[in-house]
C-alpha cells in the first residue's frame, strides 16, 4: 500500500565558507561599523569646560574638590583672590552678598559643611560624589551662577536662603522598640453575632488618681524631706585631712557622735 503522506524534500546546503584572499578582501566582506558620534550636549553659558579646569587628584578627593570649586568661583566672579567658604554664615557674607553668586548643583543628600574629617562631615563616598559632579564632561554639573535680585533680597532677610545643600546630615532611622499603645484606645473585637469579645486578661487592679492635689503633693514632699534629714545619710567630703558633712547651713566638721555613727572613728 502506497503512503499518501507527502515526502519532505530536504535540501542540503552546499554553501561553503568563502576563502579570504587578502586584508582588503576581508574588509569588503566584513565592513567596519560607522563610527560612534556622541550626541551634542548644549553647553551652559558662563561655565568653563572641564578640560579647562585643573586636573583632579583622585588620591586626594577633598583637596581636589576644594581646588575645583575655588577655580570655578574665580571664573564666575573674576576675582583671582576669591576662595570658597565652607560655613553657611561665611558663604552668605563673603560669597553671595559680596559677589552676588550662588552655588548650583550641590547634592541634596550631602550636608554642606567643612569637608575635613569630623562629626557629621561628609563621608569619603559623598566627597567622591562631589568630585564626580565637578569632573563631569563636557562641563561640571556643579557650578556658580549669578543670583537674581529676588534671590539677593531673600538672602539679606534669611541666611538659610543661600544654603547650597542641607546643613545637617540625614537623621538615622530610630530602632524599633516594639509596639507602643500610649495614647491609643483599645479596640474590641467582635464575634459573628456582633458581641464584643472580652480581652484575655481582665485589668481590674488598683489605679492611681489622674490628678494629684497640691495638699497631697506638699505632704508627700514634707515627709520625704523629714525622712532625708532624720534617717538618710548626710553627704560627706574628705578635704585637707578632715572629714566634712553637708547640712542646710553648709559644710561643717562632724561631731563625735556623728563620727561614731558613720564609723569614721
Amino acid at each position: 500500500m502506497t503512503s499518501t503522506r507527502p515526502r519532505l524534500l530536504q535540501r542540503v546546503s552546499s554553501a561553503r565558507p568563502t576563502a579570504v584572499r587578502s586584508y582588503s578582501h576581508a574588509a569588503l566582506l566584513h565592513p567596519f561599523s560607522p563610527p560612534f558620534i556622541p550626541r551634542l550636549v548644549p553647553l551652559i553659558p558662563g561655565v568653563p569646560l572641564t578640560s579647562e579646569l585643573p586636573k583632579p587628584d583622585h588620591s586626594d578627593p577633598r583637596g581636589s574638590v576644594r581646588l575645583l570649586l575655588n577655580t570655578l568661583l574665580v571664573h564666575a566672579t573674576g576675582d583671582p583672590c576669591a576662595r570658597m567658604c565652607w560655613t553657611l554664615r561665611l558663604f552668605h557674607k563673603d560669597i553671595t552678598l559680596r559677589y552676588g553668586v550662588l552655588l548650583y548643583g550641590w547634592p541634596a543628600d550631602v550636608p554642606f559643611m567643612n569637608l575635613s574629617t569630623g562629626h557629621g562631615s561628609p563621608s569619603m563616598a559623598q566627597v567622591r560624589h562631589l568630585l564626580t559632579l565637578l569632573t563631569a564632561e563636557p562641563q561640571p554639573r556643579m557650578y556658580f551662577i549669578q543670583a537674581a535680585p529676588e534671590q539677593l533680597l531673600a538672602a539679606e532677610r534669611d541666611v538659610s536662603a543661600v544654603a547650597p545643600g542641607p546643613l545637617f546630615p540625614a537623621p538615622a532611622p530610630l530602632p524599633y522598640f516594639g509596639r507602643s499603645d500610649i495614647g491609643r484606645r483599645r479596640v474590641f473585637k467582635h464575634d459573628s453575632d456582633g458581641n464584643a469579645i472580652p480581652h484575655r486578661y481582665v485589668r481590674n487592679g488598683p489605679k492611681s488618681a489622674k490628678v494629684i492635689s497640691e495638699k497631697l503633693n506638699s505632704e508627700g514632699s514634707d515627709e520625704v524631706s523629714v525622712v532625708n534629714r532624720t534617717r538618710g545619710p548626710l553627704p560627706q567630703m574628705y578635704k585637707d585631712g578632715v572629714w566634712l558633712i553637708w547640712t542646710e547651713s553648709g559644710w561643717r566638721e562632724p561631731t563625735m557622735r556623728e563620727l561614731l555613727a558613720s564609723g569614721r572613728m
